[in-house]
């Protein structure tokens, strides 16, 4: 995608789910996967927790925005990716809260945000601020338009009973 397209949107909702796909990005260039997204506020990152998709080099950010990382709320702790513009892993696996991150193969993320800890991630994050953020049971699945130039490939998602 490049700028002005907006968020891809999924058409289904989903609770629990397994997301496996493949993302490239172009230098410097800053997007995400952002999940159990609802329609009723103006920015799916209002709701949904995000799987940053960042070129971590180039974009100069801190852990908490690597890529892999929950964003802003827990951070990646190395740069597993490969460099701008070659394909990279992702892998979401969310049931009820517990939400767990791997970047291409390697687990990053691994918590647990109805716990009073991940409850404490939220209140002290930009989400703090944003009342239906991480409260819906189901939601969409977004694929983040940011304005940079972002692929994706071999999408799949499988429902988790």
């Amino acid at each position: 995608m490049t700028g002005g397209a907006g968020d891809l949107v999924t058409v289904d909702e989903f609770g629990d789910f397994e997301l496996n796909l493949e993302w490239k990005i172009g230098k410097g260039v800053n997007s995400g996967i952002i999940y159990r997204v609802g329609m009723s506020e103006s920015q799916t990152y209002e709701t949904g927790p995000e799987y940053q998709l960042l070129d971590n080099p180039n974009a100069q950010e801190s852990p908490v925005h690597f890529a892999g990382a929950l964003y802003d709320l827990v951070p990646a702790d190395a740069d597993y990716t490969k460099p701008f513009g070659e394909w990279n892993k992702a892998r979401i696996v969310v049931r009820g809260w517990k939400i767990r991150h791997w970047s291409n193969g390697t687990k990053i993320v691994d918590v647990d945000l109805a716990s009073p800890e991940g409850k404490k991630l939220v209140a002290n994050s930009k989400f703090g601020t944003m009342p239906k953020f991480a409260t819906l049971l189901r939601g969409h699945i977004a694929l983040q338009d940011h304005g940079g130039l972002v692929s994706f490939r071999g999408i799949k998602i499988r429902k988790l009973n």
